[in-house]
């Protein structure tokens, strides 16, 4: 099981790339968006917890739904958006910067002591973001499509 998810882990930025070539990054957006709610919805049928869903408040409902739109759909659809424009190397390793924003909101917001070790590798992290956008060129060599994409894909650390 554990080799499977990692080879299907592994070929998702590249299947989801040739897909986006024959899709629209929205359309994508939205089937694969109704193919998780409905096997969501088969699990909770299969399981009986179907159920407890009567048990939680419209204001908590209400909370989720506005969490799964930032968290899910807004992550979904600035990935989609920005893998249609640059290579899905590009788009994966762009979207796997998050640890950087790990650290800096936890020495913001949990007070942990920012570290020279730290500083460091946040700023060869930046170093590495510029040598990916740039494709090793100086700024002059950014074009406009990949500077579109890769900030659809660096926005996403936020979510």
């Amino acid at each position: 099981m554990a080799g499977t998810s990692i080879i299907l882990w592994a070929t998702l930025p590249s299947m989801t790339k040739s897909i986006l070539s024959d899709f629209p990054s929205m359309t994508l957006l939205y089937y694969s968006s109704v193919l998780a709610s409905a096997a969501l919805l088969v699990f909770l049928l299969a399981t009986g917890r179907i159920r407890n869903i009567r048990t939680y408040s419209k204001r908590y409902l209400l909370c989720l739904t506005g969490l799964g739109l930032l968290g899910e759909f807004l992550y979904s659809a600035l990935y989609y958006k920005g893998l249609s424009l640059i290579s899905a190397t590009d788009a994966c390793i762009l979207n796997y910067l998050w640890p950087i924003t790990a650290v800096i909101f936890s020495c913001i917001f949990l007070k942990e002591k920012l570290t020279l070790r730290k500083v460091s590798a946040i700023l060869l992290s930046f170093c590495g973001v510029i040598l990916i956008i740039s494709k090793g060129k100086s700024f002059s060599g950014f074009a406009v499509t990949d500077l579109t994409g890769c900030g659809m894909c660096l926005l996403l650390w936020t979510f």
